[in-house]
């Protein structure tokens, strides 16, 4: 008898295999909208991925659309989703700015009705998460701002002033709403948490104006339409300085140290085309030898305060 766990490994990546084929990109995504440009234009130019999703990942990515859309499916048996058009799974956006086309589909439109007693359409933008640190940040009103970007093209798509982030922990089941606002071309949010607590944060509120993400993407068509690789906005590594390593936590010097893991942006460690962009930079992975010298030597006693002064 075949194990149903392996089973279920292949017929994940077939899955894969078979929706990866042929793909053909014609327009920018509201999801690309705080991405990397590097990996948006290679997107362009049709370009294999060279790190592609492991099957853990695409397991996990399942288990996250699951949770989003038992979320939708929750709200439609309330009553308050307004359904798509016949024939199509979700709402469907196409607009152009700045030259641009962008399209995207919405997780749901709802039905909310304000204080006033009017009903208004909004849409909503689902996002599940997992993990502690992740938590925290939500709680200090410090979504990740690509989401809400992501909904705030929505709205402008839509040309509505309120949109929702809905927002839920997989592994603790803890959920969180943020309202997102639009006056004068201005985005602003606020939020709750399942106990219906206002969150606050001592940090400044977010805030944005959706513009700037259009003229991002025309810069990146720039590059396309030049067939110009351009200068990727994010760093595998960061040059090896005392100032860098004293900026970091513990734990980072630690995995820098030990040679488990390089200090740089988050986005380049799970980037799919990370191999790609490594040897256009003609970087190596990990550290060199004199760069695991110097951070051995800048380091030293970086457990201590006064390391840190």
């Amino acid at each position: 008898m075949d194990f149903l766990i392996t089973q279920l490994r292949e017929y994940t990546l077939k899955q894969e295999r078979e929706r990866g084929g042929g793909y053909k990109k014609t327009s920018y995504w509201p999801s690309e909208c705080t991405g990397c440009n590097r990996v948006i234009y290679w997107r362009w130019k049709g370009e294999k991925s060279t790190n592609p999703v492991d099957v853990i990942g695409l397991q996990i990515m399942s288990i996250g659309n699951k949770v989003e859309q038992q979320l939708v499916d929750d709200w439609t048996k309330m009553g308050i989703v307004i359904p798509p058009p016949t024939g199509s799974f979700q709402h469907r956006v196409e607009i152009e700015r700045e030259g641009i086309k962008i399209t995207g589909k919405i997780d749901a439109i709802i039905k909310q009705k304000l204080k006033t007693g009017e009903l208004i359409e909004v849409p909503v933008e689902v996002k599940s998460f997992y993990g502690d640190f992740q938590e925290r940040l939500i709680n200090q009103l410090q979504p990740n701002e690509g989401y809400l970007k992501q909904l705030a093209i929505y709205m402008d798509a839509l040309d509505k002033n309120i949109g929702i982030l809905y927002m839920v922990n997989r592994g603790n089941g803890h959920q969180f709403q943020f309202i997102l606002t639009r006056k004068a071309g201005i985005f602003r949010l606020k939020g709750i948490n399942y106990e219906n607590e206002i969150l606050k944060s001592d940090k400044p509120i977010i805030q944005f104006n959706i513009n700037d993400t259009y003229k991002y993407f025309s810069e990146i068509n720039k590059d396309v339409v030049a067939n110009k690789v351009p200068k990727a906005i994010f760093q595998y590594k960061y040059p090896v300085t005392e100032k860098m390593l004293k900026s970091q936590y513990s734990t980072a010097l630690t995995n820098a140290r030990m040679g488990r893991a390089v200090i740089g942006d988050w986005q380049c460690k799970y980037c799919s085309y990370k191999d790609k962009c490594l040897k256009h930079e003609k970087c190596d992975h990990g550290y060199s030898k004199e760069e695991q010298e110097k951070i051995m030597e800048l380091t030293k006693g970086y457990t201590t305060a006064q390391w840190r002064k």
